[in-house]
């Protein structure tokens, strides 16, 4: 082989290179990017710290890294893992309830898409027995839909402000949620642990605040940050879609609003990322702090124990 030849095949060999890591570098940019929008405070790693890849699971697991270092609730999902993430303990995920004498009790193991009208349900039988002393049991609840915690206060929480979520990010709109319950129909007693977070804590906060019931057990966990799930396209996906979009983007969900045609195959996974907060009525900061329960009990109180709570 002629020297020349050699020299040229090097030079095409390292100009591919070149091409490939400017395109890795550009696919991770664009990840910082979008992580600045929705997390404005997020130190954004330089050049230098800036991960390579050699293959697909080698870039999963950079992006995994990428992501949990934002704060503690953040992480990349890869389309593997998404369908645990999203089914898991589906089993818990449900509402019981049952009648012990004149008192009305409801678990909440979760909050879920239906959340909502179990309750609904479980009210309803309640109802018909002519009792209106409830007990709403949020221990061990890990919170979940915030949409149907607050649906769910909506029941309980007299006539005002719920809620408010402040975003860290212009690209959502603050929003306040809203009961229009005229009168309490129930004697609420509401039990919580160090196990009840997030949603849960919404929907506590929200009856504590209002006085609409009394809030009994342990401090609840602490958590009021608001995650969003996104679709994380594939490099190959995100670097077509450039010719596309007028604002090149990692979100399957904003390109696809750009023209991008979505396939399963342009999606490398999702990213669970921290977008805001959530507060109280009277602005209670429960990130990191939980709630204070009305009455500190232990786990052994019985619901037959509940009638010295009643309003």
């Amino acid at each position: 082989m002629k020297k020349t030849t050699v020299i040229a095949l090097v030079f095409i060999f390292l100009l591919q290179a070149n091409i490939y890591a400017a395109e890795d570098l550009s696919y991770f940019d664009a990840h910082f990017r979008e992580i600045k929008e929705y997390y404005p405070s997020y130190e954004v790693m330089n050049d230098k710290n800036i991960p390579q890849y050699t293959d697909e699971e080698d870039l999963i697991q950079s992006l995994k890294n990428i992501y949990s270092s934002i704060d503690s609730y953040s992480y990349f999902y890869s389309k593997d893992e998404i369908e645990h993430y999203v089914n898991k303990d589906m089993v818990e995920q449900r509402v019981e309830y049952e009648i012990a004498k004149d008192i009305g009790y409801i678990r909440i193991f979760s909050f879920t898409d239906d959340t909502f009208e179990r309750i609904i349900d479980a009210l309803n039988s309640i109802e018909d027995n002519k009792i209106n002393n409830i007990v709403l049991d949020l221990r061990d609840n890990k919170g979940g839909d915030i949409i149907e915690s607050v649906r769910v206060a909506q029941l309980f929480v007299k006539e005002g402000l719920i809620a408010k979520i402040d975003f860290y990010s212009e690209e959502f709109e603050d929003i306040e949620y809203y009961s229009n319950l005229k009168e309490l129909k129930y004697k609420l007693i509401v039990l919580v642990n160090n196990g009840t977070s997030s949603a849960a804590e919404l929907l506590a906060g929200a009856i504590q605040d209002t006085d609409s019931g009394y809030i009994i057990g342990s401090k609840t966990f602490g958590k009021s940050k608001v995650q969003k799930l996104i679709p994380i396209m594939a490099p190959e996906s995100f670097i077509k879609s450039n010719d596309i979009v007028e604002k090149p983007t990692i979100n399957l969900l904003k390109a696809s609003k750009q023209g991008v045609f979505v396939k399963n195959s342009d999606i490398l996974g999702w990213a669970k990322i921290t977008v805001g907060n959530f507060y109280t009525k009277n602005s209670k900061e429960i990130e990191g702090k939980g709630i204070q329960p009305n009455y500190n009990l232990d786990e052994s109180i019985k619901i037959y124990d509940f009638h010295l709570y009643r309003k």
